[in-house]
């Protein structure tokens, strides 16, 4: 994700952001948020719902310690990882993982799984980007079919 887009993740929510201001070494969020920038309207929507959250339970005396640990891309899906979350986070999370499958990476249209030409890399992309960065539509297995 380009710097601006992080930069304002960052600036938002400084409590669930702390790591990113660390060293890689020390922190996961030290490297950034490793997804393109097509993500972004999914990883900020999900930074508001985790941040309302926290500050209705601390509002009711209950506070939650959360910090994001790492935010990236693996299998052509969002992935994030936390600390301290609880089972509403958990859901806002699995829900932004679930979209991110249906969402380009790279200019947050509908989307679909693609594979690289040589067969070796998986991503989210629109028809569009798909074309131009030479990816194709994954073949879907005869179970995916039959569902």
């Amino acid at each position: 994700m380009k710097k601006k887009l992080q930069e304002k993740l960052f600036e938002r929510f400084p409590e669930i952001y702390r790591g990113s201001r660390l060293s890689p070494r020390e922190h996961c969020l030290g490297r950034g948020i490793e997804v393109d920038d097509g993500w972004f309207p999914i990883v900020y929507a999900v930074s508001e719902a985790i941040n309302s959250h926290l500050k209705k339970l601390k509002a009711a005396g209950k506070p939650l310690d959360f910090e994001f640990a790492q935010i990236k891309e693996k299998f052509s899906t969002l992935r994030i990882y936390d600390n301290g979350g609880d089972e509403f986070i958990d859901g806002v999370i699995a829900t932004a993982e679930i979209l991110s499958s249906i969402t380009c990476e790279v200019c947050g249209a509908s989307g679909f799984k693609c594979v690289n030409s040589r067969g070796s890399w998986i991503k989210t992309l629109c028809e569009e980007h798909a074309k131009n960065l030479e990816y194709r539509k994954c073949e879907t297995s005869n179970e995916e079919q039959e569902q």
